[in-house]
């Protein structure tokens, strides 16, 4: 199966953007397609995906890894197996973070997603893999949203799977306020 690896940054500095890419190729070897885009302009990490996704031809799957180093590649390789026994769709799943700010945020969205969507599974971790190319309209943090909840819609077998993540120190209220404001929007067809 040739496999897309769709790598989205943020202003992220060389070294660390050369470690993630150095470390995808020792963790997949060759014989797979790795994209990656910088959003210096702000745009959103739902467009530098897609940038990423169609730039791509001829891959059989595609795979998201976030390129700030806070997860390793490595958890690529168990993503892509369970799309070879038969599920469509495996997200990457962290642990709820240390701090109580942090994980009131996570737990709350989490359930905000649950309710309001009905998918349950983490939505915001930066690894997935996908059997199919996904397509999502929205530029910012909601497009994850987007696309599992077309996943569901659409009858797909998604599994949940745990990945270790360094937790950054947080999303900024713009971001958690745009990002509810992108879900109401997508969910109300707004």
């Amino acid at each position: 199966m040739k496999c897309a690896i769709c790598v989205p940054t943020h202003n992220e500095p060389e070294e660390v953007k050369k470690k993630v890419l150095a470390r995808i190729n020792e963790t997949v070897g060759e014989g797979h397609i790795i994209s990656t885009v910088n959003d210096t302009s702000s745009q959103g990490k739902g467009w530098a995906l897609r940038e990423c996704v169609n730039s791509v031809k001829d891959a059989d799957s595609y795979t998201f890894v976030d390129g700030d180093g806070d997860i390793d590649p490595i958890f690529l390789a168990p993503l892509v197996f369970y799309l070879n026994q038969g599920y469509d769709v495996v997200v990457g799943k962290k642990e709820l973070p240390k701090t109580f700010k942090r994980k009131m945020i996570t737990f709350f969205s989490r359930l905000w997603i649950k309710l309001l969507f009905g998918i349950g599974v983490d939505t915001q971790t930066g690894i997935k893999a996908f059997k199919y190319k996904p397509h999502w309209h929205l530029d910012g943090w909601a497009f994850d949203i987007e696309i599992l909840w077309d996943a569901k819609k659409k009858g797909k077998k998604i599994l949940e799977l745990p990945v270790h993540a360094t937790v950054s120190s947080g999303k900024s209220w713009h971001d958690i306020a745009s990002t509810l404001r992108d879900t109401i929007k997508l969910r109300f067809g707004l």
